[in-house]
């Protein structure tokens, strides 16, 4: 008979409530560039403020969660402002090696995450290579070289990033509910913003120049906010702690309607909005 089952333990369900969220033994390449101030200000839910027209974002080997497998993933970000605070919002993730890293994100925190084709990312010396492959789309390939900065101004959008840095942050994430009702109906509401704590610890970082293409995809528009100037990147090894949820912000009215608008695309697909 299968020494398995269905049903999970009371310290199964307990260690899932309890479970400090930690991507640990991060390693992989950052970037950043300059994009269009109109595309990424278009792309900001109402009342979310945009601090300056730069993108960053990640492709990481998450070696050791403490909630999956080890799997990599993608990232595409920005800096925001909400009410005076800035934070960290990301717009977009994509992940590889099973669903559980895309779903805790999702389902917990309301995590823009979708699972990926493949992600690769090689390092050969001083060279370094990484790609997102999406339907069969290149959503981000990016070709790096250690050693300087594109421009020396990256120097500030990757400051506190040095090894045996433990660098407090924020992160913004929008959370709405999806329901169905007993006449089939979805509904969409309950739409709030979570203001998310985090620790990032530093083990490693290499000053690196990178080179960004994003590939056109009506379900991953990462091209929406195009590369018009590439700053420059790092490769690191991190851990990156959540540390809970420190605020709870209610978005109401038409501000509600905005967020839902700007948050489908990094969790559904366009056959889930239009007939085939």
């Amino acid at each position: 008979m299968a020494q398995v089952n269905w049903k999970k333990s009371p310290e199964e369900i307990a260690y899932f409530k309890g479970n400090p969220i930690v991507m640990g033994d991060e390693e992989g390449l950052y970037f950043a560039y300059v994009t269009d101030p109109a595309a990424l200000a278009e792309a900001l839910p109402q009342g979310m403020e945009m601090v300056s027209p730069v993108v960053f974002g990640y492709v990481t080997h998450i070696k050791d969660p403490s909630f999956c497998i080890g799997y990599h993933e993608a990232a595409l970000m920005t800096i925001g402002n909400f009410g005076g605070q800035p934070g960290v919002y990301p717009l977009a993730f994509l992940l590889d090696k099973g669903d559980t890293g895309t779903f805790m994100g999702r389902d917990v925190l309301s995590i823009p995450k979708k699972t990926a084709d493949s992600i690769t990312l090689t390092r050969d010396g001083d060279k370094i290579h990484a790609n997102v492959k999406r339907l069969g789309i290149d959503v981000i390939d990016i070709t790096a070289e250690v050693g300087e900065f594109n421009d020396p101004m990256c120097a500030q959008v990757f400051a506190a990033r040095e090894p045996g840095a433990v660098a407090p942050g924020l992160n913004y994430f929008y959370k709405f509910a999806v329901d169905m009702g007993s006449d089939g109906a979805v509904s969409i509401g309950d739409v709030r913003l979570l203001a998310c704590p985090i620790t990032m610890t530093y083990h490693t970082w290499e000053n690196a120049s990178v080179q960004v293409a994003l590939g056109e995809s009506v379900d991953d528009p990462w091209a929406a906010l195009p590369v018009l100037k590439p700053l420059g990147g790092g490769w690191t090894n991190f851990d990156c702690a959540m540390n809970g949820v420190a605020k709870v912000i209610p978005i109401e009215g038409e501000a509600a309607e905005d967020t839902i608008a700007k948050n489908f695309a990094a969790r559904y697909d366009q056959y889930a909005m239009n007939a085939k």
